[in-house]
């Protein structure tokens, strides 16, 4: 359903922006331009703000913004901490953020985004206290510049895309694969071996794509990606299975 309000088209379903970006272990040739491309590439995805940052020429970041939770250009991303140590762009919503905002009241907050409350949850408990706080539909990828680490998170059932690569000790993400592409940096080449698996199942399972060497971050997992470009991915949910005994505890159900 749309509603136009004050000559703008608002869609009222799920809301989308659109993230990118380059960590690599080596010098990136004209980083800021190719970020800028990327970005171009998800312009669709969000008309109210744009913008991107390379800190080096290895690391840059994009992010195309649908305004939905406080519209202020304060909330524009990529946005950094307060202490500038750890910089995201995010694409969804986190619809519990009030809540988790008042278990983090030390924070200076200068927003009422729900994107900066994630910010303060990394300076104050950390990646794996934010994981299980959250409850919401995203995509996001978190900058650590004091450690050279980036975090990459998917909701649990895969709502918000974000796709990758890592070609030459580069990560190459962004929320669309033609993003990936912009970057100059990766060959687009036919994955043949998607036919089988899209044939039955009418769909590419993840984390492949149909694209040789890009791939779907799994749902429900955490990637980290350290200056040396190694990866560890982990699980943080998994759909739980189903109750095949026969005796029901309620109390257990009900938690």
């Amino acid at each position: 359903m749309y509603f136009a309000i004050n000559y703008k088209l608002v869609f009222t379903g799920v809301s989308m922006s659109g993230i990118a970006g380059i960590f690599s272990k080596i010098c990136i040739d004209m980083i800021g331009i190719r970020i800028k491309k990327m970005e171009e590439a998800l312009t669709h995805r969000g008309t109210d703000s744009n913008n991107t940052k390379d800190f080096n020429t290895r690391v840059a970041l994009a992010h195309r913004r649908l305004k939905v939770i406080d519209l202020d250009d304060k909330s524009n991303q990529p946005m950094t901490s307060r202490s500038e140590r750890y910089t995201i762009v995010f694409d969804g919503r986190i619809y519990n953020f009030k809540e988790i905002r008042k278990k983090l009241w030390q924070y200076d907050y200068i927003t009422q985004s729900d994107t900066e409350v994630l910010l303060a949850a990394m300076e104050l408990k950390g990646i794996n206290w934010l994981i299980k706080q959250l409850n919401g539909m995203f995509a996001m990828v978190i900058f650590d510049s004091k450690f050279n680490i980036i975090y990459m998170l998917r909701d649990r059932f895969g709502e918000k895309p974000l796709y990758y690569t890592i070609i030459n000790d580069t990560l190459i993400f962004a929320s669309e694969i033609k993003s990936i592409l912009s970057s100059g940096l990766v060959e687009a080449k036919f994955n043949e071996e998607a036919i089988d698996n899209y044939l039955a199942n009418r769909y590419v399972r993840e984390p492949y794509t149909f694209f040789e060497n890009i791939y779907q971050l799994k749902t429900g997992s955490l990637m980290i990606i350290d200056s040396d470009i190694n990866i560890k991915e982990k699980a943080y949910w998994e759909l739980p299975r189903l109750n095949l005994e026969n005796y029901w505890d309620e109390r257990k159900i009900i938690e």
